[in-house]
């Protein structure tokens, strides 16, 4: 029972302590053993503990519901706002069957590619498969993970670089049509070894969250960020930016998964009509899927009001 409350204290209140913290990366599937264990307990009639591992794992359950995006509905109707399909894959992720990847990724036919951790014998290879049906693209390509391209259907109207301790952050303002621009943001932060890397990391999210709050247009935040959504510095970013989380729940990955990528939306100005997860013909995860529409004016206005 001891440790089962040690365990799930944990996860909800992580210490910054490399070790507890990695372990802390591992809530979802902490959860379920919890569910299993109160079955395996119930049948072998050990109520307290039974009642003790049910407990965790409903605490955990409502930890991570916290954590995720509050609202759970996707929006019912499709509206005439205009909407905007964004793909975000890792080179990293890409195997020697990389041909078979690339396709997949082309097959969800988003309107929007992020490519991360862009290294220079990487361009050609994207630039063949993505350039033909992506007329508009941007490469921002390096010898370190930090290299970063975007693939658009929509006209790019303006692309800035900006640094946080020497990290490069994209901002690009897209034209969905002549009447409306939206601001994506794309961003990599290196997996934290120690505190120190984690207080840097979560100096990096505020400073690109301060970016955000000075745009006057919907944002689009995408990252492989090598942090759980449930971490707090995932939850200060959303709270200091006002973005929402794409995944329906912290937990909505697979089991054996740790979500470390990301897209986040302008709560107020976007709603997301989906999200999945991008896996290879081998069932390995390749990145991640989402589909916005712009709010009409008159739900923005209500939300103002």
């Amino acid at each position: 029972m001891g440790a089962i409350a040690l365990i799930t204290l944990m996860c909800i209140f992580t210490p910054n302590i490399m070790w507890l913290r990695k372990s802390a990366d591992f809530t979802v599937q902490f959860m379920v053993i919890f569910l299993g264990l109160g079955m395996v307990f119930l049948a072998l009639n050990q109520k307290r503990l039974m009642f003790t591992a049910l407990a965790a794992c409903g605490i955990i359950a409502l930890f991570l519901r916290r954590a995720g995006t509050e609202e759970l509905k996707l929006p019912v109707v499709e509206t005439t706002a205009p909407q905007i399909q964004v793909a975000l894959f890792n080179t990293s992720t890409l195997d020697s069957n990389f041909v078979s990847s690339l396709n997949i990724v082309l097959d969800k036919d988003p309107d929007v590619i992020s490519v991360q951790e862009l290294t220079p014998e990487w361009v050609n290879t994207l630039d063949a498969f993505f350039c033909k049906k992506y007329p508009n693209s941007r490469k921002f390509k390096r010898i370190d993970p930090y290299g970063m391209a975007i693939y658009s259907k929509f006209p790019i109207f303006s692309l800035d670089t900006f640094y946080h301790q020497n990290i490069p952050n994209l901002k690009a303002v897209l034209d969905l049509d002549k009447d409306h621009k939206i601001a994506l943001f794309s961003s990599y932060s290196l997996p934290p070894v120690n505190s120190n890397a984690v207080r840097s990391i979560e100096s990096h999210l505020v400073g690109i969250a301060d970016e955000m709050n000075k745009t006057a247009i919907p944002n689009l935040f995408v990252g492989s960020l090598n942090m759980v959504p449930w971490s707090n510095e995932i939850q200060k970013l959303r709270y200091v930016s006002g973005l929402n989380d794409s995944r329906r729940s912290s937990s909505s990955t697979g089991l054996l998964e740790i979500p470390y990528d990301h897209i986040f939306y302008s709560e107020d100005r976007l709603e997301m009509m989906n999200f999945e997860n991008i896996n290879s013909a081998q069932n390995t995860h390749l990145g991640i899927f989402g589909k916005y529409q712009l709010k009409s004016s008159s739900d923005v206005a209500k939300q103002e009001g």
